[in-house]
C-alpha cells in the first residue's frame, strides 16, 4: 500500500499506523495507545521517515523477543484435574482438584505434591482470615459430592499448620454445588462473609458465626460458576460480584441487595460449553491492567473490558479453569493435562 522508506504523506502516515495492532502500537511507542490519528512527527516528515525505519524494525524485533519471553509455558505438573489456585503467605500455592486432592506447588513451580484429600470434588478454595471464628487461618475448599442422585454442596477446612494437614467438615447442603468462594472487603450486610457461587441457581454466603444462607437467586437456566469481585472503578458494575454461567456465555452482576443483572455475554464457539473462572488483572499487566479475564471451556481465556466487550484472548489446546495473577504473570489450571500454565501480557492476542 506504501513504501515506508520512501515519500510518506500525512494521510499515508495515518494509514500506516492504523495497520498496527493495539499491542504493537503501544509497545513500539509509535503513538499513544488510543491511536489518535495524527502522525507524531508530522511537523518534520523527513525526521519521521528516518525514525520510522528503525521503529518498524523495532516492532518486528520487539514482537519476536516478547513472543519468546512471554510464551505460555508449564509452571507446575503432576496433578489430575486442577481447579482453583491460591497463593499462601510463604509464596507457595494450594491447588484444588476435581478428584478431591489438594495439591501444594512450590513458589517457583515444578512438580505438585499431595497435601490432603477431601471426600468430594474440590473446585474452589480460599484462606480464611485469622478472625474467621474458630476456623480462622485455615484453607477452605468448596465443591460438591453426590449422595444417590442428589448433588450435595460441600465445604471442608484444612489446617495446613500441622503435619499431616487435618481435614474437617464445615458446611454441607443437599441440592447444591459450590464451585467458587470469595471474601469481599465491603459488600453491604455481607461484609466479612464468604460469598459462594452455587450451580443450583444462587449465590450463597457463609458467615463467621457458622450461619449459611442465600444472597441472590438466578433463573433456573443459570448455573453460577466463577466469581470475581469487581473493583469500585469498574464502571456500572463496580463493587458488585460478577458471576459466570456454567452453561452459557453470560456474566451476571450481583449487588449486596441481591439484585441481578447481566453484565456481558461472551459468544461461544462450536464445542464450547460455557464459562468457568474469572479474575481481574492487576496494574502492571500491560495493556490489560484492570480488565476481567474469563476462562472458557475449552480452549480459550477471554479478556473483557469495563464495557463488557472482548478486547483480547489467550488460546491453546487447554481446558482452563482457575486463574491467578502473581509476579506479573497469569497462572491458570489446565484440567486436560493436569498442569498449571503460565502466561504473560504478550500472550494476549486481539
Amino acid at each position: 500500500m506504501m513504501d515506508v522508506f520512501g515519500q510518506i504523506s500525512l494521510t499515508e502516515c495515518e494509514l500506516f499506523l492504523s495497520g498496527f495492532s493495539r499491542n504493537e502500537v503501544a509497545r513500539a511507542e509509535i503513538v499513544p495507545a488510543n491511536r489518535s490519528g495524527a502522525c507524531p512527527y508530522a511537523k518534520n516528515l523527513k525526521l519521521w521517515r528516518n525514525k520510522m525505519k528503525y521503529k518498524l524494525l523495532g516492532v518486528v524485533l520487539f514482537t519476536l523477543l516478547t513472543t519468546a519471553l512471554n510464551a505460555t509455558s508449564v509452571f507446575a505438573s503432576g496433578m489430575q484435574g486442577p481447579e482453583s489456585i491460591t497463593q499462601t503467605a510463604s509464596g507457595n500455592f494450594l491447588v484444588t482438584d476435581f478428584t478431591g486432592a489438594i495439591w501444594t506447588v512450590p513458589a517457583t513451580g515444578g512438580t505438585a505434591s499431595l497435601l490432603a484429600t477431601v471426600p468430594f470434588s474440590a473446585l474452589g478454595g480460599i484462606f480464611l482470615p485469622g478472625t474467621f471464628d474458630s476456623v480462622g487461618g485455615r484453607f477452605l475448599a468448596v465443591g460438591f459430592g453426590v449422595q444417590g442422585a442428589i448433588a450435595v454442596g460441600q465445604a471442608y477446612t484444612i489446617n495446613t499448620s500441622v503435619t499431616p494437614a487435618t481435614v474437617t467438615p464445615y458446611f454441607s447442603e443437599a441440592h447444591a454445588s459450590w464451585p467458587q468462594v470469595v471474601l469481599p472487603s465491603s459488600f453491604g450486610p455481607y461484609t466479612g462473609n464468604l460469598l459462594v457461587t452455587n450451580e443450583h441457581h444462587a449465590v450463597d454466603f457463609f458467615a463467621p458465626t457458622g450461619v449459611e444462607g442465600t444472597v441472590a437467586n438466578f433463573p433456573e437456566s443459570v448455573e453460577g460458576f466463577g466469581a470475581a469481585l469487581a473493583p469500585s472503578n469498574f464502571g456500572a458494575v463496580g463493587g458488585t460480584l460478577l458471576v459466570s454461567d456454567l452453561l452459557s456465555g453470560a456474566i451476571y452482576s450481583v449487588d449486596s441487595s441481591g439484585n441481578v443483572s447481566r453484565f456481558a455475554t461472551i459468544p461461544l464457539s462450536a464445542g464450547q460449553t460455557g464459562l468457568r473462572n474469572m479474575a481481574f488483572a492487576p496494574q502492571g499487566f500491560g495493556l490489560y491492567s484492570g480488565d476481567l479475564f474469563v476462562s472458557v471451556n475449552p480452549g480459550v481465556i477471554y479478556v473483557v473490558d469495563v464495557q463488557g466487550m472482548i478486547v483480547g484472548h489467550i488460546s491453546g489446546s487447554f481446558a482452563p479453569r482457575g486463574l491467578l495473577f502473581t509476579g506479573g504473570r497469569l497462572l491458570f489450571s489446565d484440567t486436560s493435562s493436569g498442569e498449571i500454565l503460565s502466561a504473560g501480557p504478550g500472550d494476549v492476542k486481539e
